[in-house]
Order: structure tokens, then C-alpha cells, then sequence
């Protein structure tokens, strides 16, 4: 009487009820999956927990039907953020997950031969498993059903926002059971669009689902025992072009939209949770899954900023990044677009638009001549001979040594690995805090015989003068040393070490003035000797090698 009650409530006049249709019904209902067996006429295993009551006369009770919680005006989910943090409790280490350098998962698209999701029928299918195709436009393995049988609406489970870190907005619930498999998804345009058609959103209820597949494929993937994780980058929340009240509504709302409880995690400014780093995922994974572990190979991210480029399908865009590919390969979990995913589209062809650290290290490695089949050094080799020579010629004699370089191109790390040890007295502007303190710093050490090393940019004539006039003074040598590291290795070295030790990012407008001011270096300033130093890779340990291996914007 229930089932046929909640059908009707469901169907239109002329609507024909299909398995894909009976699911959704069942994920509102919250049937146990003993009576989703009987629906779908499939193997669904049997459930320890049917929460099933026979009446005397046979009738079947079910589980009372949650109502959708509707959104309230007074809702503001501003204010769960002034309250404490939850208490969670971390997880044992074997339970959160160690994430991989990165790479490009392999993973094939099979597209449905009808729209409905093809539930198999096979007799040999272990009886703790779903169907391997219970997705219709991705190949998955087979994924266990929720072992509990009966899944808690959002209506049901009171999530709230809470911040981490400062910056990382998150909702979540501790009532959430946590789940091996996570089906993770961007937000913008990949599962809801601004309805008002404007590239931006303009409030909090602008929005509407990209596609019509997308909430009944939410609905069914949550009712398959996937946990539903929203990441997304709101750095404009932290320049004021987007209120964060209108994006934590939104979630909210297209929580309740669908009765489907979606965890999300908002990077609310440009720091280290920012994608394409792994470290909103990591967050997910340590804090509010549960201590479940992942599994990654049946988990999966789905996003837009793929790096398509212009015509990848007729009067299409190129994508505006490729963000998501690279936070998924960083996180070590499949990609697809939401074409690909919601509509089975084949793949597209794509560019990562940045340098590929593991290339880059790559290159570090000894090479294997093809006509000798020896080890012979490549270039970068010859450039790791030439740092170690140079460190051979420190502490000769009392001089001056002028660093030059963009922002982040290893300066402060070749000072402090080689310069400074040897004893030389270490100028940094950053440290110090300005010019003149870097002056009186500098003249304080030649006048005690030190030699110095002055470790900043130092991109101009005019930027080099007074150091050079100051050693001049105490009848030191000056040396200037420029890093060569490509531009783009510099970029992706100032992301990295943010990851790293929590340094802030330098911004775009510190490289342009560098390139701005730049004036190449000449023996006439006074310079006894200039020398080109390569950047070469230093790790301390594993976890920096890994950190530096992520993709990065």
C-alpha cells in the first residue's frame, strides 16, 4: 500500500514508471533494500538491517517517509560559523588516506544503450556487491550497497557550516556515516548554472541544475551507498565579489532541493586549500568522513575545468582551466567532465596549460644513451657539477655575493643549503623588513670581516648599487649570482611551497614588476664576477618530493 502510495504521489498522468524512475523513488522513500529487490526485479543483496515489520495480516511496514525540509527565510547559515568546532575526533593514521604524486587515471567511458540504469541479473554476483553497471555512462567496479539498507535524507540529519583553517568553509554532519566510496564533484557549472543566465551568480537562489540527469543521478548514487562531496574554489568570497552567506544558502538549498545530504567544502580564499592542491580532500578524508578510508578506485571527481581547448565540441568554449583534471590527478582519483559523466560523451582532448613536475624531475634522473647503452649525464646533470663547483668557491675571501631572481626561483633555498653555511651572513628583505635595515645588516657584518649574501630580487642596476658601493667601502669582491629557473618553474615552485610550509603565495603583480625592472647584470656595475645558477631539486623528505609532484595552477 506504501509503495503504491508513494508511486502515485510521484508519477503524472501519462508517466511510465521505469527502474530508473522506481529508484528515485525509493532514494526519497527510504525503502529498504529488500523492497528495492523486489521493485527492480535485480540482485540487490539483502540488507541485515531491512527494518522491515510484518502486521499480522502480512501488510508491510515501512520506515516513515522524511519530509523534504523546505528553505526558510530566516535560514542563515552565516551563523553556524561563530559557533566552536565540532568535536571530531582524528582518525587513526591507517585510516586516512596517503596521497599519491600524480598521474592520470585510467578510466573508460561506457556509454548506456537506454537511459535507465542497467541492473544485472548475473547469479554469480557476490551477494555483498551492486551491480558493476548500476551507473549507466561510467565503468565502475562493482561497489557495495549501504550496509545499513536504509539512507538518512538531508531533512534528517541537521548539517551544519563549520570553518577549518580559517578559510575552508565546510557542511557536514557528524550524524553522516562515513562511506568508502565518494562521488565528488565541482559546483559551478558542472552541476548547477546561474539561472539568471549571468556568468556569475548574483544571489543566493540564482541557480538551477546544469542538466535534468544531474538530481536524479545525485539521488541514485546516494541511494547506491555513494556519499555526495561538493569541492569548489569561492576565492571570490575573499575580494567581495560573492557573499559567502549566498553560496552556503545555495548549498543548503540544493541540498534540500533533493532530499540528498552533500557534504561541501569552499576554499574561501587563495591559500593552500585552493584547487588544484589536494588539500580540501585531505581535510574531507582526515576530519569528516568518518576515519573511513577511501576507496580510490571506486571513488570518483567530476569537473569542468578540464583543459579543453576552443571547438573541443561544435560552438564550444575552451575551458576556462584545468583545475579539476589536475585536483583530481593530485588526489589520485578518476576524472571525467560532466558531459562525459551526466551525458556519456566521449572524451575530449585537453591540455594541462603548465609545466609537468614530474617531468621535471624526470629530467634530473641519469639518462641511457641509445649508442652506448651507458649512463651518461644529461644537461641538467652537468647543472647539479655545476652548483656543487660553486660551492667549492665559498668562504675564499671577504666578499659580497648579490642574489637575483624572480619571486620563487629557489634563491633563499641555495642561500640557505650552501651560502650560508659556509658562514656568510645571511640579508633577507623579507626577514628583515626593509631596505635600510637590509643596509645597516649588510655594513655590520663586512665590518666584522663576514662576508654577506644579500638574498633578495635585486632585479635593477640602480636595485644593486648601494650594496656594491658598501662593499666597495670594506674592499670586498662582489659576485652576483642569477637563478635561471624558467618562469613557469618559478610559478609552480610558489604554489608548492605554500603547500609546503604554509608560506603565502606571491602574486601575480611581484613577477611583473620583476620583469619590469629587470636590467641584466654587467661586470661595469662593479661586479667582479657573474655566474649562472640552475635550479636543481632538494627534498628533505618523501612528503615535500610528493607535495612538489602536485599539479599546480
Amino acid at each position: 500500500m506504501q509503495i503504491s502510495k508513494a508511486l502515485k504521489e510521484k508519477t503524472t498522468d501519462a508517466q511510465l514508471v521505469s527502474k530508473s524512475f522506481l529508484l528515485d523513488v525509493i532514494a526519497e522513500s527510504r525503502f529498504p533494500s529488500s523492497i528495492a529487490r523486489y521493485l527492480l526485479g535485480s540482485s540487490l543483496p539483502t540488507s541485515p538491517y531491512s527494518h522491515i515489520k510484518l502486521q499480522d495480516s502480512g501488510e508491510i511496514l515501512l520506515p516513515p517517509r522524511k519530509q523534504v525540509m523546505k528553505r526558510r527565510s530566516g535560514d542563515d547559515p552565516v551563523s553556524a560559523l561563530d559557533e566552536p568546532d565540532s568535536k571530531r575526533s582524528t582518525p587513526s593514521s591507517s585510516a586516512i588516506h596517503s596521497f599519491p604524486s600524480h598521474s592520470t587515471p585510467s578510466y573508460s567511458i561506457s556509454p548506456p544503450s537506454k537511459p535507465d540504469i542497467a541492473w544485472s541479473s548475473s547469479s554469480k554476483i557476490d551477494s555483498s556487491l551492486v551491480p558493476s553497471k548500476s551507473l549507466p555512462f561510467l565503468s565502475l567496479p562493482n561497489i557495495p550497497i549501504d550496509s545499513f539498507g536504509v539512507r538518512v535524507s538531508y531533512a534528517g540529519l541537521g548539517m551544519k557550516w563549520e570553518k577549518v583553517g580559517g578559510t575552508l568553509l565546510c557542511l557536514s554532519s557528524s550524524s553522516l556515516r562515513g562511506s568508502a566510496f565518494i562521488a565528488a564533484f565541482d559546483m559551478d557549472h558542472t552541476l548547477i548554472v546561474p539561472k539568471s543566465g549571468a556568468k556569475f551568480p548574483t544571489n543566493r537562489g540564482d541557480w538551477s541544475w546544469m542538466l535534468p540527469e544531474v538530481p536524479a543521478m545525485l539521488k541514485r548514487l546516494y541511494a547506491l551507498g555513494y556519499n555526495i562531496v561538493v569541492f569548489s574554489n569561492q576565492n571570490g568570497i575573499s575580494t567581495g565579489k560573492q557573499n559567502a552567506s549566498d553560496i552556503m544558502g545555495k548549498l543548503q538549498d540544493m541540498c534540500a532541493d533533493i532530499n540528498v545530504p552533500m557534504q561541501a567544502f569552499c576554499a574561501s580564499h587563495a591559500d593552500k586549500f585552493r584547487k588544484p592542491s589536494s588539500e580540501m580532500f585531505h581535510t574531507f578524508v582526515s576530519k569528516f568522513n568518518g576515519g573511513v578510508e577511501v576507496n580510490m578506485e571506486k571513488s570518483f571527481y567530476i569537473g569542468d575545468a578540464a583543459g579543453r581547448p576552443l571547438g573541443w565540441a561544435p560552438k564550444r568554449k575552451a575551458d576556462h582551466g584545468t583545475v579539476d583534471r589536475k585536483f583530481a590527478a593530485n588526489c589520485g582519483l578518476p576524472f571525467q567532465t560532466p558531459e562525459e559523466f551526466f551525458l556519456g560523451h566521449p572524451s575530449a582532448a585537453f591540455h594541462w596549460r603548465s609545466i609537468d613536475p614530474q617531468e621535471v624531475l624526470k629530467s634530473f634522473e641519469p639518462q641511457i644513451s641509445s649508442s652506448s647503452s651507458s649512463s651518461s649525464s644529461s644537461q641538467k646533470q652537468k647543472s647539479l657539477e655545476l652548483v656543487k663547483s660553486l660551492v667549492e668557491s665559498l668562504g675564499k675571501q671577504l666578499e659580497m655575493i648579490l642574489m637575483v631572481g624572480c619571486p620563487a626561483s629557489g634563491k633563499s633555498t641555495f642561500v640557505v643549503r650552501n651560502v650560508e653555511p659556509k658562514g656568510y651572513t645571511r640579508v633577507n628583505r623579507d626577514l628583515l623588513g626593509d631596505l635600510n635595515k637590509c643596509k645597516s645588516a649588510a655594513k655590520a657584518a663586512l665590518a666584522n670581516g663576514k662576508s654577506v649574501v644579500i638574498d633578495n630580487t635585486n632585479p635593477s642596476a640602480s636595485a644593486r648599487a648601494e650594496y656594491i658601493a658598501l662593499a666597495k667601502q670594506f674592499g670586498a669582491s662582489v659576485r652576483v649570482f642569477i637563478m635561471t629557473t624558467p618562469p613557469e618553474l618559478a610559478d609552480h615552485c610558489n604554489l608548492y611551497r605554500e603547500r609546503q610550509n604554509g608560506t603565502k603565495r606571491i602574486p601575480d603583480i611581484a613577477y611583473n614588476m620583476y620583469r619590469k625592472n629587470f636590467q641584466e647584470p654587467h661586470l661595469s656595475e662593479g661586479i667582479t664576477e657573474i655566474v649562472k645558477v640552475p635550479w636543481v631539486p632538494n627534498f628533505d623528505n618523501e612528503k615535500d618530493k610528493s607535495l612538489f609532484l602536485q599539479w599546480t595552477e
